[in-house]
C-alpha cells in the first residue's frame, strides 16, 4: 500500500510505502514504512518491532492544541 503527499498546487512531494502487515496483540498494523522525498530523493525507513496499545488513551490528546510548538 502506498500513500502520496502533495502541496497546495497538487505537486507530489513525498511518498510512503507501507508493508509487512503484522499483528501486535489485538492491533494489526504495518511493521515497515518507507518514506521517500520525491524532490530530494532522500529516504527514511521505520521498522516496528513491537507495539503496545495504551488502553483508555484520551482522543483529546490528538487535537491541534495538544501538538505544542
Amino acid at each position: 500500500m502506498q500513500q502520496t503527499f502533495h502541496d497546495a498546487r497538487g505537486t507530489e512531494l513525498k511518498r510512503c510505502a507501507y508493508g509487512e502487515i503484522k499483528k501486535f496483540g489485538a492491533i494489526e498494523r504495518p511493521a515497515h514504512l518507507r518514506m521517500e522525498n520525491v524532490v530530494t530523493k532522500q529516504k527514511s525507513e521505520l521498522v516496528v518491532l513491537d507495539l503496545t496499545a495504551v488502553p483508555g488513551f484520551p482522543d483529546t490528546r490528538f487535537v491541534v492544541d495538544s501538538l505544542g510548538k
